[in-house]
């Protein structure tokens, strides 16, 4: 089995007390006195990765349970495939725990998950795996006497894991179904093909084909014939569209003139405005001048409200200050007169405050002080009842065996005195009593000489302990007595310091303190400093509104005397203004403008080219135009309402030809591709039919490899493959380990033994001869098995094996070595140990230790 054991721990598992042992690669005996635990410690392995051992199987798991204890444990981490795995097992008299983690990760956690966990990694029967790669007692012949069918089964699992057997199971599952899916997908395709072909034969044909051909070639003709004829009636509606465009462009200039006579007019109107305009900026200016004046004085005016309505705040704002002001001042008296108070009952309370801290420090000592004496005696109370309870059960244990030891004490003093008296003669002198001792006939006295012993010895060991507790008992009295002395007095030193401490407290609410005295002063004394802030913050406010009041004031006298200059100032303008509005109005007149004609014409301005110059030029053209008109009427001979007419209907019914002809063109087209397509199906069809025929025999071959998978005469086949390279190694190592006189071969019954060429059943050979070809066996399928194998232990014993064969077989299992394996054997054969060098020891309750 490809698992590498790393460490082993055994806590009250069968014979084992305490075990840790951690494995070391290489061959090695377990060895130790019987009853050591050697075979538990296989054991604990075999119920670790399986959840049973081999000696109870699967009967209840409380049967490993260490006798006179209650629960076991056992602790197994192993490597397999690159991973750290490690099972925990408790079995109790309530039940079973299990806990498997991964590389220190919990992935299971009830029994049952455990187990089914551990059958995916190990992926090996409990049954192969006490066959093959562990052999407890009793099992390492099983496996030789074993059915074929049973050998086949176990060599099969062993050597090809069922998990790699079902991978490969599925991978053909999953072929399969990918060729049915291909299969169908294949067929659906082919039928596909079928009905389009169909449909295209239906559809189209060679002869559709030239009759669209001969169809398209007659439209081509007769649409050249139409294309001549409307190229003729194009030519005449291209002159009449000439026509119409001069017609168009003479309204346009006729148009352009009117407007360019009404724009004449404007021009002469803009030169008049022109010629006043700069009297009327002028007029302007000192209009804007008075304007401004008027403003700058208006926004005095403001401002000298303005500055009167801030000083009437300001005074309000003073008024309220002071009224502050002097609220502050008023409580800052209130509160330092409190604050005084207090700090002189502090200072009174000061000493009776430590005096009481004291006293209340020695309070909780005496209290703690006489809580712990109250634990004591209760604990010393305790102890004298439990040792008188004791005391008497002894008292009455001992009454009752001093009445039963009085009643056969006599007997076996007697029987005992019979017993000395045997070894005396007449005339002797008796060694208990030192007369001369005379033989006389007595009844020889029966007696129970052992339990006479045993009452005695109860007796004494009785009225030891007796004396024990008793002194124990006077012990615990005087230790009780001195207790409540003790609680006596910090009784009364407790209500001593509880009565000094009322005295203190009522002294200092005479006084008037209390607990938050401190805590007042220091509020009262924040109070007043906030206060002071506030009074210092007030007054500088004050002063700040006193500047700014002054400041206003000057700054309205300073406006006053701007008004007045800006007054004289603006006078002045205004009679300028009225003599500037007479003399512009004056020259308006002269020349026939309105005012409003004037605000209108003098905003604009005079284009560069003079209108009456563009009038003369859109006369000559008009001129042209009329000269070019009479010119082209002549030119054609159809009316422009009959040309157009033989226009749109040569139009429409070169439209329709077109459509017709290219509709022929189409047809024929899809009739050409369709024939193109009908080719490429008949390809397809060939080339599917043929990629369909591949997969059909794939799929064939697929479900034949399935069915031999799933059957069990290929199982069979693989492991009599096996068995003959196994048979084989057996073989040569029977050749060495006894001289050639073993073979072994397999029958449809199972293995059979050629003992020196006479056939023999494997039931039928001595327990020596089956060690020997059992251990021949499964060291060959422990090499065979090197691949998946990384342990290999054998729990069976050599005593039966004669000098000869012992030292064969060590040789044989000395030579796994090279296997580069943990591989070990439990032996319980000194003699046979000595062949090996590394030994596990064994010590009684599961000590081991390497040697």
């Amino acid at each position: 089995m490809r698992i590498r054991p790393l460490s082993l721990e055994v806590v009250n598992f069968l014979g084992i007390e305490n075990c840790k042992l951690d494995f070391k690669e290489g061959v090695f005996l377990i060895v130790g006195q019987n009853g050591a635990g050697k075979s538990s410690l296989l054991e604990a392995i075999v119920f670790a990765l399986y959840g049973m051992g081999v000696r109870y199987g699967k009967k209840s798991p409380q049967d490993y349970i260490r006798s006179s204890t209650d629960t076991c444990q056992v602790r197994f981490s192993f490597l397999r495939n690159g991973k750290k795995y490690e099972v925990l097992r408790k079995v109790k008299s309530s039940g079973t725990e299990a806990l498997l983690t991964e590389n220190g990760t919990i992935i299971a956690t009830q029994r049952t998950h455990v187990d089914r966990e551990l059958q995916k990694i190990l992926n090996t029967t409990y049954e192969s795996f006490i066959s093959t790669f562990f052999l407890p007692q009793g099992r390492a012949t099983y496996l030789l006497t074993a059915k074929r069918s049973e050998i086949n089964d176990i060599v099969f699992d062993v050597l090809f894991p069922k998990k790699i057997l079902r991978s490969v199971q599925e991978k053909v599952n999953e072929l399969m179904k990918n060729l049915q899916i291909e299969h169908e997908k294949k067929q659906a395709r082919l039928s596909d093909l079928r009905i389009r072909a169909e449909q295209i034969i239906n559809a189209v044909s060679p002869e559709k084909i030239e009759f669209y051909s001969k169809k398209s070639q007659e439209l081509q003709q007769q649409l050249a014939l139409t294309e001549q004829k409307l190229k003729s009636i194009e030519q005449q509606m291209t002159v009449w569209q000439q026509i119409k465009q001069i017609e168009k462009n003479l309204e346009q200039l006729k148009n352009q003139r009117d407007r360019l006579v009404n724009r004449a007019e404007e021009e002469r109107k803009i030169s008049l405005a022109s010629s006043v305009a700069g009297e009327y900026q002028i007029l302007l200016n000192v209009q804007e001048k008075v304007e401004s004046l008027q403003k700058e004085q208006n926004k005095m005016h403001e401002q000298i409200k303005k500055h009167e309505s801030d000083i009437l705040k300001i005074d309000h704002e003073l008024e309220n200050f002071k009224t502050n002001q002097n609220k502050v001042e008023q409580l800052m008296v209130q509160l330092s007169s409190q604050r005084d108070q207090l700090q002189k009952i502090d200072l009174q309370s000061e000493p009776l405050l430590n005096e009481l801290n004291q006293l209340r420090t020695a309070k909780t000592f005496l209290e703690q002080q006489k809580e712990n004496l109250n634990g004591n005696l209760s604990t010393v109370e305790k102890k004298i009842c439990e040792r008188q309870d004791i005391l008497a059960k002894l008292n009455s244990a001992l009454e009752q065996s001093e009445k039963e030891y009085d009643q056969i004490r006599q007997q076996a003093l007697i029987w005992m005195s019979q017993e000395i008296a045997q070894n005396l003669q007449d005339g002797d002198t008796c060694p208990v009593c030192g007369n001369v001792f005379h033989r006389t006939a007595h009844e020889q006295q029966r007696v129970d000489i052992q339990r006479y012993q045993q009452l005695k010895n109860f007796i004494e060991k009785n009225q030891r302990q007796i004396e024990q507790i008793n002194a124990e008992i006077n012990s615990l009295v005087q230790e009780k007595e001195n207790l409540d002395e003790s609680l006596r007095k910090a009784s009364k030193d407790l209500s001593d310091c509880i009565e000094k401490i009322n005295e203190i407290e009522r002294n200092l609410q005479q006084i008037g303190y209390d607990s938050l005295v401190k805590h007042r002063i220091r509020e009262l004394s924040k109070q007043i400093e906030d206060l002071f802030r506030k009074k210092v913050q007030i007054q500088s406010e004050i002063s700040k509104l006193t500047g700014t009041k002054e400041q206003l004031s000057r700054r309205i006298e300073e406006l006053k005397n701007d008004i007045e200059v800006i007054s004289s100032q603006l006078i002045q303008q205004k009679v300028k203004l009225d003599e500037s509005k007479k003399g512009f109005f004056e020259k308006l007149e002269r020349i026939g403008l309105t005012f409003k004609e004037f605000e209108i014409y003098s905003q604009k301005t005079m284009p560069e080219q003079s209108s009456l110059e563009m009038i003369h030029k859109i006369d000559l053209q008009i001129e042209k135009s009329y000269e070019e008109l009479d010119k082209l009427k002549k030119s054609v001979t159809l009316e422009y309402e009959t040309c157009e007419s033989h226009y749109r209907e040569l139009t429409d019914e070169l439209e329709a030809i077109k459509k017709q002809r290219e509709e022929y063109i189409r047809q024929k087209a899809i009739a050409e591709h369709m024939m193109k397509e009908l080719k490429e199906i008949e390809q397809q069809k060939k080339d599917l039919q043929n990629e369909f025929e591949v997969i059909h025999r794939q799929y064939q071959i697929t479900e034949l490899v399935k069915n031999t998978l799933s059957a069990k005469e290929f199982q069979s086949f693989v492991t009599n493959m096996v068995l003959e390279g196994i048979i084989t190694k057996t073989n040569d190592m029977l050749d060495t380990l006894t001289d050639g006189r073993f073979k072994i071969k397999i029958e449809e019954s199972g293995f059979v033994i050629m003992d020196s060429g006479i056939e023999r059943s494997a039931d039928g050979l001595s327990g020596g001869e089956k060690t020997v070809v059992s251990l021949a066996l499964a060291i060959a399928i422990a090499e065979m098995a090197t691949g998946n194998m990384e342990i290999f232990f054998i729990d069976e014993g050599f005593s039966a094996l004669d000098e000869d064969n012992k030292f064969r077989i060590a040789g044989a299992l000395k030579q796994m070595e090279k296997l580069n394996k943990i591989i070990g054997f439990v032996t319980h054969d000194p003699q046979f140990a000595e062949y090996f060098d590394k030994k596990l020891v064994v010590e009684k309750g599961g000590v081991v230790r390497w040697t």
